[in-house]
């Protein structure tokens, strides 16, 4: 969502103490507002997420292209693959930006790789007869005491956990 002055209602100054140019009586569209003059900020669900990650697995896995684009070109082709993608195309989410796509990656790559080091340290003590599903307790175990904070894009490690 963007701002979009409305410049219709602009009117010159009648003295020397108004803005010179009208600034004041410039109206944003209320649709990309909140109640409180606020840009809405969309946030990402489960499914954008994981979107998102097959998105970003299908770029980065692309030995064609490889590594002769640069990063404004690389998010791109992620944004078309995003937007284009059989799950987001049913309409139930917005279409995004690569500026918006770009720092959402950033903020749960991190999280996963520091959860795929727990898990990896959680696999090397278990005990025998744990399941897979103990291991993945004491991953989160180990995440949550490291990091005061609970893991919560189990999503992305899991189509992550291979890479």
């Amino acid at each position: 969502m963007c701002y979009r002055p409305s410049l219709s209602n602009i009117e010159p100054p009648s003295n020397a103490f108004e803005s010179p140019i009208g600034v004041d009586s410039i109206q944003l569209d209320k649709s990309d507002q909140n109640s409180s003059g606020k840009k809405i900020r969309t946030t990402f669900s489960v499914t954008e997420d994981v979107i998102l990650v097959r998105s970003w697995l299908n770029m980065s896995k692309d030995s064609i292209i490889g590594v002769d684009q640069t990063s404004k070109q690389y998010w791109a082709r992620i944004k078309n693959a995003y937007n284009n993608d059989d799950m987001r195309q049913s309409g139930q989410f917005c279409e995004r930006s690569w500026t918006q796509l770009k720092p959402r990656w950033n903020r749960i790559h991190p999280l996963v790789k520091k959860f795929n080091g727990c898990y990896k340290q959680a696999d090397k003590h278990k005990r025998n007869g744990s399941s897979k599903k103990d291991v993945l307790a004491y991953a989160h175990m180990i995440y949550s005491q490291d990091t005061s904070k609970k893991f919560e894009v189990e999503h992305a490690w899991l189509l992550l956990k291979d890479q």
